[in-house]
């Protein structure tokens, strides 16, 4: 019997810069944070000081926990706001696909709040780097309200549709409540990728 890997020491978790239009989103950001905080991890993310990235990374800041911030040159004059010296150290890179790649060394643990376009893009990436060999990530959806509710039913599309493999749906755990999902993910063995020889990463 496999024995399931321990988490790495922080989390990459996926968010918005933005609040979104609901008190719960902001909520379970909040909440995402203390249960980090509660098992001593600390926080790899965008390096946004707005939006659900700026509750996350100060929430987890203020406890005192480690935070990485990773984010391209071009986007600061959008996604940082005011002082950003209580959000942890602030890397740059030149592309986005530097910054995921950044991202992705640093953890073997995504957590993906609600979120937009990009916190799409970068989910999809997390399960194709699992599915494709090229690192092994343990993936959690925080669904606060039923968010991925329809997500995740595209990627059941795919795999009724003959374009995704069935084990697809077993590269993510999904829970509403952030602790449990947390709980979900320390006992999660994402299946095998593609056998192929990327190097490390």
């Amino acid at each position: 019997v496999s024995v399931p890997r321990r988490m790495s020491k922080s989390v990459l978790v996926f968010c918005s810069s933005r609040l979104g239009n609901k008190p719960e989103y902001e909520a379970a950001a909040t909440s995402l944070a203390d249960e980090m905080v509660k098992r001593g991890l600390g926080l790899v993310y965008g390096g946004g000081s707005v939006g659900l990235m700026g509750t996350v990374a100060r929430r987890v800041h203020e406890k005192g926990l480690p935070v990485c911030g990773i984010i391209p040159t071009q986007l600061k004059p959008r996604e940082l706001s005011g002082d950003t010296s209580n959000i942890g150290e602030v890397i740059e890179t030149r592309t986005m696909g530097d910054r995921k790649n950044e991202m992705f060394k640093r953890v073997d643990t995504v957590v993906c709040l609600p979120g937009g376009i990009g916190t799409m893009d970068e989910l999809f990436e997390a399960i194709s780097y699992t599915q494709l060999g090229i690192k092994s990530l343990k993936i959690g959806f925080v669904d606060t309200g039923g968010f991925y509710k329809e997500c995740l039913a595209v990627i059941d599309k795919m795999i009724e549709c003959g374009f995704a493999a069935p084990n697809v749906k077993d590269m993510a755990v999904v829970d509403a409540d952030p602790g449990a999902l947390l709980d979900k993910l320390e006992k999660h063995t994402p299946p095998p990728g593609y056998d192929l020889n990327w190097g490390k990463l």
